[in-house]
C-alpha cells in the first residue's frame, strides 16, 4: 500500500537511506508507517534484526505488541516485560496526576480524577505516547552497548536532549548534547 500511494523509487530511496545509515546491531525506532513498514520490507531480515533491530515506539504500551516484540527479539535485545509496562504506566500515572493538581498538563492529554473514589483515568494519543516514552527509556537504559535511532511521528520528550540529526532520521545519544556539533550542522 504505501508503494502504490507515492512513486516506488522513491520509497525504495528513502528506506534504503536510512537502512545504510544505521550501523549493524542498532535499535531503530519508526515512528510513522513509511518510516517503519517500508525499512523493514526492505531490511535484510526484520526477524533477525539484520542488519538492525526495527521496533515502534507508537505501539509499545500495547501488551500484544511487546509479546510479539519478545517472541521475535527476546533473546537478541532487551524488551520491556508486562512489569516493566505497569511500572512505566504507574509512574506516568503519578506524574500526570501531580501535573492535574498543578495545571500543567500538556495539550490533548486527557485526565479525569473521580472526586469520590479518587480513581484515575487517562486518554488520548498523548498520554499513551507518553507511556510509549516511558518504554523506550526502558529499552534504551538497558541495551547500554548498542547505538540508538529514531524516526520521530510523536514527541518524546525525554529523547530531545540526547537527539542529533543523523540523515533522515536522529540519533538518540548516550549523554545529552549541550549543543549540536559543528559538523551535524553543517552535515544536516
Amino acid at each position: 500500500m504505501l508503494f502504490r500511494s507515492g512513486d516506488e523509487k522513491y520509497s525504495t530511496l528513502y528506506a534504503n537511506d536510512i537502512i545504510k545509515s544505521i550501523p549493524t546491531g542498532s535499535v531503530y525506532f519508526g515512528g510513522t508507517d513509511p518510516g517503519r513498514f517500508i525499512v523493514t520490507a526492505l531490511q535484510k531480515s526484520h526477524a533477525d534484526g539484520n542488519p538492525f533491530y526495527t521496533l515502534t515506539q507508537n505501539a509499545l504500551a500495547d501488551g500484544t505488541y511487546l509479546d510479539y516484540l519478545r517472541s521475535m527479539y527476546g533473546d537478541k535485545i532487551y524488551i520491556p516485560t508486562a512489569e516493566d509496562s505497569a511500572k512505566c504506566f504507574q509512574e506516568y500515572m503519578r506524574d500526570v496526576v501531580k501535573r492535574e493538581e498543578e495545571n500543567k498538563l500538556k495539550p490533548g492529554e486527557n485526565v479525569q480524577v473521580d472526586a469520590r473514589s479518587g480513581r484515575v483515568a487517562i486518554s488520548g494519543q498523548v498520554a499513551v505516547m507518553q507511556i510509549n516514552g516511558l518504554l523506550v527509556k526502558t529499552i534504551f537504559d538497558r541495551e547500554t552497548n548498542r547505538e540508538f535511532y529514531v524516526e520521530e511521528s510523536f514527541p518524546l520528550d525525554w529523547m530531545y536532549p540526547y537527539l542529533e540529526p543523523h540523515g533522515l532520521i536522529f540519533k538518540i545519544n548516550r549523554q545529552p548534547l549541550s549543543k549540536l556539533p559543528d559538523d551535524v550542522v553543517n552535515r544536516d
